[in-house]
């Protein structure tokens, strides 16, 4: 008889212990189910869904160093710094041997405007695995911002780094030796980065900014057209490259490149501003007529701005009506803010 109740609890007991063990696997499904959920709503920029979906695997399992990485970044993206480094934070502790919690308090804090506090954060994580070049990377650009470009060439300059093939690393080296007065190095750090990425648009801007502020002005037309091949519906980069051929003596190339950008832009306000300047300097009785029909049209608005203004008198002067010349310059001169060349004409025309 006694065998029975001893039957009976190891029943109870299975059962009991069955129950558990089905609550725990369905605990982990729901777990993982809403952290799937969670990367999907991150994945299609759904920032808010992605923390509550995090934060609800979380409150099954608040222990959950990948639940608390997740959230964390999730909030880092939605700019909500303070909740993401505490998540971040509580990440670190439950992992203090994983450099990844760490990383991520160095984004959100370099993203904050504090890059001394994410210096700190990133060589932290290096501590725990210096093997990782994208740490060393964003210890690098963080010395940049802190101001510290020496700092930063001795990072770049790490076994880790020196060898790195990334765009990004040789461009981040040549603002760093353009902070310390090192232009031609600087130069010479962009040809690599040029090379890793053809169509860096900032590495081109940097050379070019590099060759100007050396005078080395056909040097610094080579980038430029390279940049209005990778933004050819740019106005502003033809405009740059006229201004400096203009500079070279080169008035027809530059006249060229306007005329392009004309065609391409033909109401953006920068680029006949330009081409009728180049026109007006110097230029034939045809370019004059040219310079007056490409400028009639803007400055028929009420809201024309000076500098339209100021153009379009000029061409009226090239063409002797003064009369209308006045006027116009007129206008130039009291529309803010007044290109100061307007006085000069209207001065002329008077």
């Amino acid at each position: 008889m006694q065998r029975v109740p001893l039957l009976i609890a190891a029943l109870v007991a299975t059962l009991l212990g069955g129950a558990l063990a089905w609550g725990t696997v369905r605990q982990e499904r729901e777990f993982q189910r809403l952290l799937v959920q969670g990367d999907r709503a991150r994945a299609g920029d759904e920032l808010t869904t992605a923390i509550e979906m995090f934060s609800g695997a979380l409150a099954l399992r608040p222990d959950s160093v990948l639940g608390r990485l997740k959230r964390g970044d999730a909030y880092r993206l939605r700019g909500e710094a303070e909740a993401a480094l505490r998540d971040l934070e509580q990440a670190a502790r439950l992992d203090p041997s994983s450099p990844r919690p760490r990383e991520l308090r160095g984004d959100v804090l370099l993203a904050a405007g504090q890059p001394p506090a994410a210096r700190a954060e990133y060589t932290r994580a290096i501590e725990l695995d210096d093997r990782v070049p994208r740490l060393h990377y964003k210890l690098a650009l963080a010395a940049f911002r802190d101001d510290r470009p020496q700092d930063t060439l001795e990072v770049l300059d790490r076994p880790v780094l020196s060898q790195s093939a990334a765009a990004e690393v040789h461009y981040l080296r040549a603002l760093a030796l353009q902070a310390v007065g090192a232009p031609a190095r600087a130069v010479e750090a962009l040809r690599p980065a040029l090379m890793a990425d053809p169509g860096f648009v900032a590495a081109y801007e940097l050379l070019a900014a590099l060759q100007l502020a050396r005078g080395r002005l056909a040097d610094a037309v080579v980038p430029l057209r390279q940049l209005t091949g990778l933004e050819p519906s740019s106005a502003e980069r033809y405009v740059a490259l006229s201004a400096v051929l203009v500079r070279m003596g080169q008035r027809e190339p530059a006249r060229v490149a306007l005329e392009e950008a004309v065609v391409r832009s033909p109401e953006d306000r920068r680029v006949v501003v330009a081409l009728s300047r180049l026109l007006l300097d110097g230029g034939t009785p045809a370019e004059f007529t040219r310079a007056e029909a490409l400028l009639a049209p803007l400055a028929a608005s009420p809201a024309a701005p000076s500098d339209v203004l100021t153009q379009y008198g000029r061409a009226l002067l090239a063409r002797g009506d003064l009369a209308r010349a006045v006027a116009v310059l007129a206008r130039g001169t009291a529309t803010w803010p007044a290109d100061l060349d307007a006085y000069r004409y209207r001065a002329q025309a008077e």
